[in-house]
């Protein structure tokens, strides 16, 4: 038990390490890209959680929930499934950076408009 929580542990901190490793290798066009793939991810996420909450008649607490769990960043474990399978990593790891730099300029709109 104690072996599965210590390397349950380290699994995060490994997975940003590769994360860093992989965005000093990112050239301007790869940046581009990303960035492009970043502010879809998030726009796609938003109009997703709209639709989704539009067609389950959701209230609007519930709907604001789901509007902010759809708006998140791309999370790095989608870093890691694309270096396993080898598709194009460095790109994944410009949109894991790119929209978590977003998503600090997005999140706090988002919050304003959906708090009375």
């Amino acid at each position: 038990s104690v072996g599965c929580a210590t390397v349950g542990g380290i699994t995060l901190p490994l997975m940003l390490l590769l994360l860093g490793v992989s965005l000093s290798r990112i050239g301007w066009g790869t940046a581009r890209r990303s960035g492009g793939l970043a502010v879809l991810r998030i726009s796609m996420g938003l109009a997703t959680g709209w639709g989704v909450a539009s067609l389950l008649g959701l209230s609007d607490t519930v709907r604001g929930v789901l509007l902010l769990q759809a708006a998140m960043p791309a999370a790095v474990i989608n870093y890691v499934f694309a270096l396993r399978y080898e598709t194009d990593p460095e790109t994944v790891a410009g949109v894991v950076m790119q929209s978590t730099l977003m998503s600090m300029f997005v999140l706090p709109v988002l919050l304003a408009w959906l708090l009375p």
